[in-house]
């Protein structure tokens, strides 16, 4: 099997990023990423991350390198010569360490946080569903970390993980569209997901709903609905890969809608579509 029709692996994800990649294998991982949104969105992600990290110490790489760190000036001490005080130099090699710590400390905190909650758009995804056109960002983030929240909460309690279950799946629906304004219970059996139940939540415009679905494993995933303040524009989903559990989340039919759980690649998009599709259906 030739060079170029070997799979595509996360080393060549790697090297495509960093441009160490042949031009031919290269045009192989740009079709691949293509036909695989959410590897773009990998990639992107460790895009952003590399220039968070070299925005975090771009001031510190310009800053001279001190005398007793230089390997280009070696100091010699010759008996004849009146001896070098060091002090200075260990209190510059102590600050700059600190302010070496320093940085890394809020970089690891702030990649930590942005990890935990969702809250870093890394990709737009534009060939996984129509989108009619586009609005800011800013709310479809906040309802991630929202949905990231919720799942973090409720997702592993395996006492109370919801407030109506899915054997009372009637009055959970009345309860929601009461609250919310939806009435639409999606249903993911045809993925092999059962409702677990769900329970009303805050959101950004009001009360939102927050269902938990369950796989033949135990896994669960959280989906988090919202009414929109209108209802005239659609938003291309988009994903905020996090350490185990991804983030899709998009708007259709004046509804903000989240799905968070852990799941492949392919899952993920059908779940996601079919979602959109039940979105679309249950709204005139």
């Amino acid at each position: 099997m030739g060079k170029g029709q070997e799979p595509v692996t996360e080393a060549d994800l790697h090297a495509f990023l960093d441009e160490e990649i042949g031009a031919e294998r290269r045009a192989k991982v740009a079709e691949h990423l293509e036909q695989k949104p959410l590897d773009g969105a990998l990639v992107e992600t460790w895009r952003a991350q590399n220039e968070a990290l070299r925005g975090a110490f771009a001031r510190i790489a310009r800053e001279a390198v001190p005398l007793s760190l230089s390997l280009s000036q070696p100091l010699t001490v010759r008996a004849t010569t009146v001896p070098i005080s060091t002090r200075r130099l260990d209190l510059a090699r102590t600050a700059r360490q600190r302010r070496v710590a320093i940085a890394s400390a809020i970089a690891f905190l702030a990649g930590s946080i942005a990890a935990a909650t969702g809250a870093i758009v890394v990709q737009h995804l534009p060939n996984l569903f129509r989108a009619e056109t586009s609005i800011s960002t800013t709310v479809g983030r906040r309802i991630a970390t929202r949905a990231a929240a919720m799942y973090r909460t409720f997702a592993n309690d395996r006492t109370r993980p919801v407030e109506i279950a899915a054997a009372q799946k009637a009055e959970l629906g009345r309860w929601l569209s009461e609250r919310t304004g939806l009435s639409l219970i999606p249903d993911f059996s045809s993925e092999g997901l059962a409702l677990v139940g769900g329970r009303v939540t805050p959101g950004e415009f009001g009360a939102a709903a927050f269902l938990l679905y369950e796989m033949t494993t135990g896994e669960r995933i959280g989906v988090f609905l919202e009414r929109a303040p209108d209802d005239s524009a659609a938003e291309s989903v988009r994903a905020t890969p996090g350490d185990r559990n991804t983030s899709l989340y998009g708007r259709e039919k004046g509804t903000y809608w989240a799905i968070i759980g852990s799941l492949g690649d392919e899952r993920w998009k059908q779940v996601a579509q079919h979602l959109v599709n039940q979105i679309r259906a249950a709204t005139p």
